[in-house]
């Protein structure tokens, strides 16, 4: 349904920001409809890495990654400033693309060093949940790809939209709607979870012997 509502929902905007067929302004770098792009793939970026910070187990590593994927989405949709297609805008040198990537790698490693999450409690409790709308923005972004094989701008970007919208969706559904994913909320955005010392594992010990005697 989400996807559906994604997709919709770019054709609505390419209609209203392309016009019903490819044209040079369509083409054009930084022109509305690339700008709507990079603008619904970096608020992606930032709210899954919300949520990376927010929940544990399984969405963790989920949403962290798709704030690693979404942000390199937007560096691909950020025109270079030595492009021959850039006529002005917002723009990267080429050393900035090729360092952006490496401190984003740097955040995400040390976002995985001070969390130290379990990928999930039992491997039953995997739900593999991502995998539908991941596989959905997945095939929107093929069908982009042949697309462009084929010189069709109009459908290219507007499948384009489509991914990331459906992405921004996802990430946004996670947030609202925790439950259904099956995933755990943090006690602390800031701290990482305590690991009971060896004392307290003594003590529970005894506890659960207490109660096996009794019975």
């Amino acid at each position: 349904m989400i996807a559906g509502l994604s997709v919709l929902a770019a054709i609505g905007f390419s209609v209203l920001l392309m016009g019903s067929d490819s044209g040079a302004a369509a083409m054009a770098e930084n022109s509305p409809h690339e700008l709507l792009q990079a603008g619904t793939i970096a608020l992606a970026a930032l709210v899954f890495f919300l949520a990376a910070l927010r929940f544990d187990f399984e969405i963790f590593y989920v949403t962290l990654l798709g704030s690693f994927g979404s942000s390199m989405a937007l560096l691909r949709e950020t025109s270079s400033c030595t492009s021959d297609f850039y006529t002005g805008g917002p723009c990267l040198t080429a050393t900035s693309k090729d360092l952006i990537p490496l401190a984003m790698a740097v955040v995400a490693v040390a976002l995985l060093l001070y969390r130290r999450v379990r990928l999930a409690r039992h491997i039953r409790e995997l739900s593999l949940f991502w995998l539908v709308p991941v596989g959905f923005s997945t095939l929107f972004l093929v069908i982009a790809e042949l697309a462009e094989a084929n010189i069709a701008v109009w459908v290219e970007e507007t499948m384009e939209l489509a991914a990331f919208a459906n992405l921004l969706a996802f990430a946004v559904v996670i947030h609202l709607q925790p439950r259904w994913f099956g995933v755990t909320l943090r006690w602390s955005n800031t701290v990482p979870a305590e690991r009971p010392s060896p004392a307290q594992r003594r003590d529970h010990g005894r506890e659960i012997m207490g109660q096996s005697a009794r019975r």
